[in-house]
């Protein structure tokens, strides 16, 4: 009957509770009843006078309405069976020895039908009897109080709900009316509260519930907590693990009294591996644990976890070598080499159109057979930089040149932009690729101290446990991988997903993520096996996971700049081979339209110098 607790009785107890002690109720004092209603009537006022009774309780009124509704059922059947008979009570054997001298009436079975249907109006309204009950159409809800008894605070009928007034007057309420009548209750442990208790506790011994938390120096942004200086306590409890708790302890449908124990030693530092931690739920030494906790198959033998409230995987993090490439022949790379012979076939062919169609009429086109080479050559080259001074007077020859300008648009800036790619990619390589190659080059490996990930390398992955180092910071993170192996470092570090982000986000320029993604179950909150918290924790998880504005907000209150090297990262990871050179299957269409446009032209110029030249001909012969 503490603070924090409800209690309800049904109407066994809630009708006689006039007629229970002092001391009785006064233990009782917040309890809440439901009972059936009984309309305070005239006529029920004025039978408590005449019998001077200050208070007549249901089973009182239900009584006094049993023996009205029997005389009445004896009265109608006597009037139309005045003959009627009795016989002895048999005692169920066939010798018609009397029991006890008892006799019943033959009329007994119409007595009981007659008492059926007996209608007549009570002290509070109708009574009648329905399936051989008397039909109960409302109830009310009471509060126990120590002076007053009890109170009096609303009432409930099917088809209106919970309702602040009673019979006609009573307005559609449920939850609405529910919120405003739990104003005025005092509830178990003398105190009014502007929300109910959330109701019963979670039976812990009359303790609270001890939960483990770990003490980590390095990812803050999970658990952190700070030593009260004066009590020597923890205190000031902050990241996104404690949050989702405290989220989850919201959502549930009772109150827990908890205190947070961490797992630390005497000097107050971590006191052994999560696998340690975790076993002290069933050392008994903690009811649960509240941590970052990987849920994995080993664990699963000895504690229940909730559903994860994390998503999680272990993958590696490398360090992003600079691969200058001092291949001079890099330049030639963007375009495969059939490209690169139709790119310059096309240029001479073009120069070549726009020389056939220009050189009878425009005198830059002029000149012995050398130059006019030198012409073809170099407009067809000035053309890839837009830097051809001569100029064309041709109508036919710009349309080619037009066509042939947008030709070498596309061309240039393509081959740019591969250029541009392949030194890029080449400059952003990861240094190792995946954990074959570390297996291969006996390099040093990192992993996070106190984490599962030790035993995924040594088991799993068969790394020999000589070459496993063990860091506890995203800065020894850092400072490892920028050693390298071979200087006292290490070549990559194993972690789990969420700490590589969190790591990337403060280092992402010179690290990146790569190598398969070894998946887990993610992190949960552990309890004893066969808790029955377990599962209201992981309905409340899910229920919080499910709000995704409060998960947004928690997130981004830690995880605001985890994302910020992502696409960059991703990007190198998917670009670690050399970009694919252009070919001209590529381009083939730009050569289907240059082509024969070029070829259009001097069709077109060909068939009009042949006519030109027939009617010159044919005009010299007339004169002469």
């Amino acid at each position: 009957m503490g603070k924090g607790y409800v209690w309800m009785i049904t109407d066994g107890l809630s009708t006689l509770l006039h007629s229970l002690k002092k001391q009785v109720t006064e233990s009782m004092q917040g309890v809440l009843g439901i009972r059936p209603y009984v309309p305070n009537t005239k006529r029920l006022q004025e039978f408590k006078t005449r019998w001077k009774i200050s208070e007549i309780n249901l089973f009182g009124l239900w009584a006094y309405y049993a023996i009205w509704a029997l005389a009445r059922a004896v009265e109608s059947v006597s009037e139309s069976h005045s003959n009627a008979s009795t016989q002895s009570i048999n005692n169920g054997r066939k010798t018609g020895e009397a029991f006890l001298g008892l006799r019943e009436s033959e009329s007994g079975p119409l007595l009981l039908e007659k008492l059926k249907f007996t209608r007549f109006e009570g002290l509070s309204g109708k009574f009648r009897l329905i399936r051989g009950q008397s039909k109960v159409s409302e109830f009310e809800i009471v509060n126990v109080r120590r002076k007053m008894v009890e109170r009096v605070i609303g009432y409930w009928t099917q088809k209106k709900g919970i309702s602040g007034d009673s019979g006609e007057n009573a307005k559609v309420g449920y939850l609405s009316s529910m919120d405003e009548l739990t104003k005025g209750i005092i509830w178990p442990g003398n105190y009014y509260a502007k929300a109910p208790p959330k109701g019963w506790n979670i039976p812990v011994t009359g303790k609270k519930l001890r939960i483990g938390v770990p003490f980590s120096s390095g990812f803050n942004e999970f658990l952190h907590f700070k030593w009260d200086p004066r009590t020597l306590e923890p205190t000031n409890f902050s990241g996104f693990t404690y949050d989702v708790f405290i989220a989850a302890l919201e959502k549930l449908p009772f109150q827990i009294p908890h205190m947070f124990v961490p797992f630390v030693n005497s000097s107050r530092q971590s006191n052994g591996t999560y696998d340690d931690f975790l076993y002290q739920i069933k050392l008994k030494k903690v009811d649960a644990v509240v941590a970052d906790a990987t849920i994995t198959a080993n664990r699963s033998t000895f504690v229940d976890f909730t559903l994860p409230y994390s998503e999680s995987g272990v993958s590696m993090v490398v360090k992003v070598k600079d691969n200058k490439n001092n291949n001079i022949w890099i330049f030639l790379k963007p375009l495969k080499w059939d490209l690169w012979l139709s790119s310059g076939l096309a240029l001479f062919f073009t120069g070549f159109v726009v020389w056939l169609l220009e050189h009878r009429t425009n005198r830059e086109f002029r000149g012995r057979p050398d130059q006019q080479l030198s012409t073809i050559l170099w407009f067809s080259l000035s053309t890839l930089v837009f830097a051809h001074r001569e100029r064309v007077e041709n109508n036919w020859s710009r349309f080619v040149l037009i066509i042939w300008v947008f030709v070498v648009l596309v061309l240039t800036q393509s081959y740019t932009a591969s250029l541009a790619t392949m030194l890029t990619v080449q400059r952003l390589q990861p240094s190792v690729v995946d954990d074959n190659e570390l297996r291969m080059n006996d390099y040093f490996v990192g992993y996070q101290t106190n984490s599962y990930v030790r035993e995924l390398l040594s088991g799993q992955l068969n790394f020999n446990e000589s070459r496993l180092r063990q860091y506890s910071t995203p800065e020894e993170y850092h400072d490892a991988l920028s050693k390298g192996s071979k200087n006292g470092g290490v070549e990559a570090i194993f972690d789990e997903i969420p700490y590589i982000k969190l790591f990337l986000a403060k280092y992402c320029s010179g690290y990146t993520m790569v190598g398969p993604t070894f998946k887990s179950d993610g992190f949960g909150f552990a309890f004893p096996t066969g808790s029955p918290l377990v599962y209201y924790f992981s309905r409340a998880i899910l229920n919080v996971m499910e709000d995704h504005n409060k998960m947004q907000e928690m997130e981004g209150k830690y995880f605001a700049n985890q994302t910020k090297c992502h696409n960059s990262a991703a990007s190198s990871t998917s670009s670690s081979g050399n970009s694919p050179s252009l070919s001209v299957r590529n381009f083939g269409g730009l050569f289907i339209i240059t082509g024969p446009a070029s070829i259009f032209s001097c069709v077109i110029y060909f068939v009009r110098f042949q006519r030109s030249n027939n009617i010159r001909s044919s005009t010299n012969a007339i004169h002469s």
